[in-house]
This record gives C-alpha cells, sequence and structure tokens, in this order.
C-alpha cells in the first residue's frame, strides 16, 4: 500500500476503484487489515480511499498526544493533499463512511458546514457522554480505593480496573495513544449533531455494547436529514459481521438521488 506524508507523518492509505470518492474513517484500534471484507464491495461502485489514521496500523502516531480536532485539521489536510489534488475537478464532492471513533472526526468536521461532503455512513458512531455503566462506576470506586495500595500494585491494578470499565483499547495503547484516548472521549458531541447538514444514514447493530443503540437514535432526532437502519443480529463491528449487507446499504443509500 503506498504511504503520504500528512502533518509531518507517514500515513498508509488505500486507493482503490473507479467513481464517486467514498473517504472510509476507521474505528479506534483499527487498520487497513480490518476492512478487507467491505472495501472490495464498494470498489464496484466507488473509488475507495481510506487513510489508516496516526496512531494506528502502519501509520506514525503523533509526537504528543492529539485531541478530537488534530485529527479533524488531519482529516482535512488528507483530503487536500490526495483526494483533492488528483481531481480535475476539485471542487467535486465525496461521501464518508465512518465507524466508532471515526465517525467522532466526521461529527466534529461536518457540524462546522464543511462543503467537500454530500453524504454521510456512520456505522456505531461514538461521540455520546452516558451515564456511567455499572461496570464503570464499580471501576471509578475501586480506582480510588487504588491510591491506598503500594506502589509495586499500582501497575497490575489499573490493568484490572481498565478491563473491568471495558477499555481494552486503553490497555493496549502506547502512552501517547493513552493520553489521545483521554482526550478524544472526554469530549461530548451532542451539540453538534444538530449542525450536521449533509443526508445521512445510520447504521447500528442491536447487539452493539459499546455504543448502545439508544446513541444511534439520538443522533437520528437531532440530525435533521437523517435514516436509521438497525441490523438485529450484528454488535459493533458490522464491517466484520455483515460486510455485504453493510455495502448494500451503503452503496443503496450514496448512489440513489434524494
Amino acid at each position: 500500500m503506498p504511504k503520504i506524508k500528512v502533518k509531518n507523518l507517514e500515513i498508509k492509505y488505500l486507493d482503490q476503484g473507479q467513481g464517486p470518492i467514498l473517504l472510509i474513517l476507521h474505528g479506534w484500534g483499527s487498520s487497513l487489515k480490518s476492512y478487507g471484507q467491505l472495501i472490495p464491495l464498494l470498489t464496484k461502485d466507488f473509488r475507495v480511499i481510506m487513510p489508516e489514521l496516526p496512531g494506528f496500523g502502519e501509520s506514525e502516531e503523533p509526537q504528543e498526544a492529539w485531541s478530537l480536532d488534530e485529527y479533524v485539521s488531519f482529516v482535512k489536510d488528507f483530503v487536500e493533499t490526495h483526494c483533492n489534488a488528483s481531481l480535475q475537478e476539485p471542487l467535486q464532492k465525496l461521501h464518508v463512511y465512518a465507524h466508532s471513533f471515526g465517525a467522532r472526526i466526521a461529527i466534529r468536521w461536518l457540524s462546522a458546514g464543511e462543503e467537500s461532503v454530500e453524504k454521510l455512513v456512520m456505522c456505531g458512531a461514538a461521540g455520546i457522554k452516558d451515564e456511567l455503566s455499572t461496570r464503570q462506576k464499580s471501576a471509578s470506586k475501586l480506582s480510588k480505593l487504588s491510591k491506598l495500595v503500594p506502589n509495586f500494585l499500582a501497575k497490575p491494578l489499573k490493568k484490572v480496573l481498565y478491563k473491568i470499565a471495558g477499555s481494552s483499547d486503553y490497555i493496549k495503547a502506547s502512552p501517547v495513544m493513552k493520553e489521545t484516548l483521554q482526550l478524544v472521549v472526554a469530549q461530548d458531541l451532542s451539540p453538534y449533531l444538530e449542525k450536521i447538514n449533509v443526508l445521512t444514514l445510520l447504521v447500528w447493530g442491536r447487539g452493539d455494547t459499546y455504543t448502545p443503540l439508544r446513541h444511534g437514535q439520538f443522533m437520528h432526532e437531532k440530525i435533521k436529514d437523517s435514516k436509521l437502519v438497525v441490523l438485529e443480529d450484528a454488535k459493533h463491528g458490522v464491517h466484520l459481521q455483515q460486510p455485504e449487507k453493510l455495502a448494500r446499504l451503503i452503496s443503496d443509500f450514496l448512489i440513489t438521488k434524494h
């Protein structure tokens, strides 16, 4: 796969197929490898462009922790330096498919009135701050108690706390990406939803426990030109569990004139 310099970082990306541009923004901890089933189904109708976001896959991670706004700035630069630079008509609009963390970027990006995007598809979109789950409340209480234990027990105890809270992403992350994750998840994107002015398709797995269906229903209420599709036998990783069904939903929505 080719690489490109964006924000002075070496970024691995995919650019395959012909037709309208479909930019894919993947979730936290994901990479091109996890889209091996979905992308070939989409390149029949679209020119699919997918960067491995900084800190994921084979792309370089930032030297310092990034906030969500810095990821938005990265995506805008990537679109400008790669997508638009390769077009004969620079103002041609593109479509965006965003999953989980990638949807956080899309929400913040498109809420600012971005004019280069025609339609948006978000699957298992993150960005809504919820009340703490029972597991997370337990982890929070234990976290306070952990300050009382000796230093040599602190590190193993933290791993247990993160597992209880369901934060395997945090455990696997490098120090810079741990801090990045903390910055990213701290932001509630609810106020930005009603500022999105592009046609939006929301896809949700009914069994999603990472971003529960109630988040999708809330987003559907707030994004005025949106449609919500619920897949009964899917969880958070719809692109892995039901790639054919997801590809059909994406293609039908993006190709159909509204």
